[in-house]
């Protein structure tokens, strides 16, 4: 139990490293992609195992980040609720003629 748990605990620590721990707002990613530029779609979802509940904590799946030109799967994991936000996914948004990611987060 005690491994398990110290799993865990780096995962969540990871993930907080990774400003994906709860924290509130969605950062918008500081590259845009400039005109003629066209987001690559994400690669489909990988399929997780939710653990057993944990009351007080709400399961966060996993999900596709963009980082430094490419994507990264960041595993499922249970989190603190923020208030009455819900947790989104990551997306591209157009902005004029560019393109900028929105990390997931609390929306």
């Amino acid at each position: 139990m005690k491994q398990v748990r110290s799993k865990v605990m780096l995962a969540f620590a990871l993930a907080t490293g990774l400003g994906l721990g709860g924290g509130i707002g969605n950062v918008a990613d500081a590259q845009g992609y400039g005109p003629g530029w066209v987001p690559p779609p994400a690669p489909p979802l990988r399929a997780e195992v939710m653990p057993p509940p944990r009351p007080g904590w709400v399961w966060r799946n996993g999900g596709w980040d963009w980082r430094g030109g490419g994507y990264v799967w960041i595993p499922g994991q249970y989190v603190r609720p923020v208030g009455p936000r819900h947790w989104g996914p990551g997306h591209w948004v157009r902005r004029g003629p560019s393109w900028t990611w929105v990390r997931p987060g609390w929306y």
